[in-house]
């Protein structure tokens, strides 16, 4: 975030708590409010992630409007929750803040909650709005020269995300017990299907810190060997595309028909969908191990260094194992350790069906 960013958003925030401190606020209900604002506006597998705490916030206030402010990319999964009153996409161009900050103005929020990352224009607009309180899950480095403005923040929370978001919806009153992500009814994983399916997360593989591409050949070999009749579905962005061909042309010619190249999947209903339908996952990027966890699909992370907690499983343990070595070092994933894990992953997922 560039520094006079920073500064304006300051400037704007001092103007408007000496304007709200000469305010007659009394007939404002803070702790029963009726309006509600909550931004989630980073990426499906940050909007995942904040589902423990969105429920509780629905569950502690089941009568207030809940304005939801969140991106285009994941507006529509947003919106199949049914938790929110209205959903607002938020535009960073100027004549997007200005249409978003003119709605919020409308909507005049009682309380505004942020979860996840957010930027120093959604508390301005939140202020300006009218927002009496502001509660800021304060986890990025964005928000630690704006906290001092917020009514409530996570502040320094060495735990969980999840654990964090709650502590901040219980100084609301929320329960906060329930640490479960989950996806809507539409989204349940229908578990009637026969054929084993497992999903490569390419992306994991393009730079020298990710888990290199004879690796992903070595396993794939050796699932196909061992499990006739298993499906590998590969995934990733649109520049994987190339990988994913030269991975199916690296392996035996009648070998070709156990693949499904997925990659460039930009809708995010899609993405959920295809992760959903997998029976394992092999994964070390945050955004999809969190929607693989909230399908309670079976995963196996490749991790290079120690992952900081925040991120890592935290419901069905026994559904991920995580495989660890020292950093810049993914080539010393031994195969046989990845492929037991998938072997493990695979057998037990057959009491799922």
């Amino acid at each position: 975030m560039k520094r006079w960013k920073l500064l304006l958003a300051e400037k704007l925030l001092e103007f408007t708590a000496d304007y709200r401190s000469r305010v007659d606020c009394s007939e404002e209900q803070f702790y029963e409010p009726e309006r509600i604002a909550v931004f989630c506006v980073g990426s499906v597998g940050d909007f995942v992630i904040s589902t423990p705490a969105l429920r509780a916030v629905r569950k502690r206030f089941p009568s207030a409007k809940i304005l939801m402010i969140t991106t285009r990319e994941i507006v529509q999964l947003v919106k199949s929750y049914g938790w929110f009153s209205h959903v607002l996409v938020r535009h960073t161009n100027v004549a997007g803040i200005l249409r978003f900050y003119m709605i919020m103005k409308k909507f005049r929020p009682q309380i505004t909650i942020t979860l996840g990352p957010h930027a120093p224009v959604d508390v301005v607009c939140a202020a300006l709005a009218g927002s009496k309180e502001i509660y800021m899950d304060s986890g990025s480095d964005e928000s630690v020269t704006l906290k001092r403005f917020a009514s409530r923040h996570t502040g320094s929370f060495s735990g969980h995300i999840i654990q964090r978001q709650l502590a901040l919806t219980a100084t609301l009153g929320a329960i906060t017990g329930d640490v479960r992500m989950f996806l809507p009814k539409a989204f349940i994983r229908d578990k009637t299907g026969k054929t084993f399916s497992v999903a490569f997360h390419l992306t994991e593989m393009r730079t020298k810190e990710q888990w290199p591409l004879k690796r992903f050949h070595e396993l794939a070999k050796a699932l196909m060997l061992n499990f006739p009749g298993i499906r590998i579905v590969l995934i990733g962005n649109r520049a994987d595309e190339i990988t994913a061909i030269k991975l199916a042309n690296s392996l035996y010619s009648d070998m070709t028909g156990y693949f499904c190249i997925a990659t460039g999947i930009t809708d995010v209903a899609s993405l959920v969908s295809l992760i959903r339908s997998q029976t394992v996952l092999i994964t070390g990027d945050s955004c999809l191990l969190q929607v693989a966890i909230a399908a309670r699909i079976r995963t196996v992370i490749l991790q290079n260094g120690y992952e900081k907690v925040e991120r890592m499983p935290i419901q069905d343990l026994g559904f991920h194992r995580t495989i660890t070595v020292r950093r810049n070092s993914l080539d010393d994933f031994e195969i046989t350790r990845v492929f037991s894990a998938f072997r493990h992953a695979i057998e037990e997922s057959r009491l799922d069906k």
